[in-house]
């Protein structure tokens, strides 16, 4: 409970911290973070509901590739597509559902080549998931001439600009772009996390601590540069967070390191060579990694096996 000044700032603070405690306050002080004036009766909300003391208005949008052109006949090969919606539906799907704080969009983005049963599927999981949806284009097209049918993978090192320009809503000034792969899942305050560090300023968010994932087990893992990256900006200077691979962009934006935990999951799997767990690796079983929310009702056997034979 807060009534007076001082007493509100510190509560204000101690609720940032900890977003799954409850703020109840007497009185108008905190009426810029609820909205709707609050002088005259009480009023207690979650903390996650509060915004951060920047005030700073923003949009979020998740983006993931999921069906785009990439190596010839893999997004044409339905053993494979239905491996990926499986992983989707056991790690991506559940953990993006299960956010503490739902103010951002999913949007995932298809080739117009996707089969019916993909977009089937796909659609039904949007019905479930209002925050969710999916686009389809002619991403073949997006490639520079001299890359279209060599195999080269365009869409998966960066992304045309002005197709999601036209793809992602910006209703507000700032906006902040998330990298998530289909095969990936995060920490239900993931959302939550970026949000409350973002400043108005063109900066890349780099939560720094997550977990690599393979046959049932977690290990701890740091990268200064993964594929979960956020990228601050000015909407109306929209480059995104796939302006260049995950590798690379930290050369074209300044980088800062949130280190609060471990708040994503890379998922090790025969179609995803470029992660091996380690045999270093100390690891723990899945449900030691609290927060995540995985669909284990999907046996782990039925998706670390994607092959193209």
């Amino acid at each position: 409970f807060a009534a007076g000044p001082t007493a509100k700032v510190l509560i204000h603070e101690l609720a940032t911290e900890l977003p799954k405690c409850w703020l109840i306050d007497i009185g108008s002080f905190v009426d810029p973070f609820c909205g709707p004036p609050t002088r005259g009766h009480q009023r207690g909300f979650p903390a996650s509901e509060v915004k951060t003391t920047n005030r700073m208005e923003f949009s979020h949008t998740v983006i993931t590739r999921f069906n785009l052109a990439r190596d010839p006949g893999k997004n044409e090969n339905e053993e494979w597509l239905k491996k990926r919606l499986l992983l989707l539906e056991r790690f991506t799907y559940p953990s993006l559902v299960g956010q503490t704080n739902q103010d951002f969009e999913w949007l995932i983005l298809c080739d117009i080549t996707t089969p019916e049963f993909v977009r089937s599927k796909l659609q039904d999981l949007a019905d479930g998931f209002p925050s969710m949806r999916v686009e389809y284009f002619d991403s073949s097209l997006d490639l520079p001439e001299e890359e279209r049918s060599t195999g080269n993978n365009g869409w998966m090192d960066r992304a045309d600009p002005d197709v999601l320009r036209r793809l992602i809503h910006c209703p507000h000034e700032w906006i902040i772009t998330t990298r998530l792969d289909s095969d990936d899942a995060v920490h239900e305050t993931f959302i939550e996390s970026i949000q409350s560090h973002a400043l108005p300023k063109k900066e890349l968010l780099n939560i720094k601590n997550g977990y690599r994932w393979a046959e049932g087990r977690v290990a701890p893992f740091a990268h200064k540069s993964n594929p979960f990256l956020s990228l601050v900006e000015l909407s109306s200077e929209l480059k995104t967070v796939f302006h260049n691979s995950h590798g690379q962009i930290t050369d074209d934006f300044p980088v800062r390191h949130i280190e609060n935990g471990n708040l994503w999951m890379i998922v090790c799997h025969s179609g995803n060579v470029s992660n091996r767990l380690g045999t270093r690796a100390t690891s723990v079983p899945e449900s030691d990694a609290s927060g995540f929310q995985l669909n284990v009702k999907i046996p782990f056997q039925d998706v670390i096996e994607v092959s193209l034979a």
